[in-house]
């Protein structure tokens, strides 16, 4: 399996990191057993954790209707807690048993304000990621 660093650098939020920035995400990132069926975000509900896929089958959706389907290293649900916003713009759910690592919104956001060179770079590249339309361009499974 590879490393939570070799996750990290793989991901398009967080390529413009050093290594050294790299570990200090790395090392509040926690590892999360996920039941079929088990619910990681809840469209509307306070937006508390990222969620970063190893392994499984997950499905965001949302109360209009769109579906994205995530089973790829790498990919993740959660983003409202990265771009702070107030709640999560999406449900998702676990389509099979897999794992995922999981990053509080509360210590990404500490790490962040006393890492402003940090955070700035990760804003950028959340922004260039929207701007592009991404992260999921995957709308239906294919």
């Amino acid at each position: 399996m590879l490393s939570e660093i070799e996750i990290l650098r793989s991901m398009e939020l967080f390529k413009s990191l050093h290594p050294e920035e790299l570990e200090k995400i790395a090392v509040l990132l926690h590892p999360l057993n996920v039941n079929k069926g088990q619910i990681l975000t809840v469209e509307g509900e306070l937006a508390r954790n990222f969620f970063i896929i190893l392994s499984g089958r997950y499905k965001i959706s949302s109360k209009t209707g769109h579906e994205i389907f995530l089973s790829h290293v790498g990919d993740f649900m959660g983003w409202a807690t990265i771009i702070a916003a107030p709640a999560y713009l999406g449900t998702g759910m676990a389509l099979t048993q897999g794992e995922v690592l999981k990053l509080s919104g509360q210590d990404f956001m500490r790490l962040i304000i006393s890492d402003a060179d940090l955070g700035t770079k990760i804003m950028k590249n959340g922004s260039e990621i929207v701007a592009a339309g991404k992260p999921y361009l995957r709308k239906k499974e294919s």
